[in-house]
């Protein structure tokens, strides 16, 4: 998935990238509202997660909803890393998930 990709199923949320100085990063932020971003990590199959670097980002902003978005989640459905929620989804649910998830 591309930002363009992302921009296009948002209707237009500015879409940001996330990286700290020891290069864990998170492939996309959204910061509506900047106390309690939304992360998206996104992978060609759901399996394929680790959630290392968006526990990371969540040490440094505790607040905010967590997706995956991947290619072969056909029914949305989450899962517990620990404190981290995250709600795994496919591309075709973005605009739906964004607008009815509480917070979104």
């Amino acid at each position: 998935m591309t930002p363009d990709e992302l921009v296009a199923h948002l209707q237009g949320e500015p879409v940001h990238y996330w990286r700290d100085k020891q290069q864990h990063e998170v492939d996309f932020v959204l910061a509506a509202d900047p106390k309690s971003p939304t992360a998206l990590e996104a992978k060609w199959k759901a399996d394929a997660f680790d959630p290392g670097n968006l526990l990371i980002f969540r040490k440094a902003y505790p607040d905010g909803r967590n997706f995956l978005v991947a290619q072969d989640v056909d029914r949305p459905y989450t899962r517990n890393f620990g404190p981290l929620k995250v709600r795994y989804i496919g591309l075709g649910q973005i605009p739906g998930t964004m607008r009815n998830a509480p917070g979104g």
